[in-house]
């Protein structure tokens, strides 16, 4: 880095530092990159998650069935 010093009108002294122009080319480059990756990540993760198999389906489904069916003879029983 690079500091100047500049004198103002009321007499004061303020230093500034200037970032090398490597350091600042590579934070411009990794804000384009970043966001382009996430979106990438993002469309396969949701391409990836839409499509279930059919045997994954029906294990789902024979699953909910048999909790219903828990679920309504317990119910019956504490009814009784």
């Amino acid at each position: 880095m690079v500091a100047i010093a500049i004198q103002t009108p009321g007499g004061s002294r303020r230093t500034f530092e200037r970032v090398h122009m490597q350091e600042t080319s590579l934070w411009g480059i990794a804000t384009v990159i970043g966001p382009i990756v996430l979106l990438v990540l993002f469309i396969f993760v949701i391409l990836r998650n839409r499509t279930s198999s059919r045997a994954s389906k029906d294990l789902t489904e024979r699953a909910t069935k048999a909790n219903y069916e828990a679920e309504d003879r317990a119910h019956k029983d504490d009814a009784a």
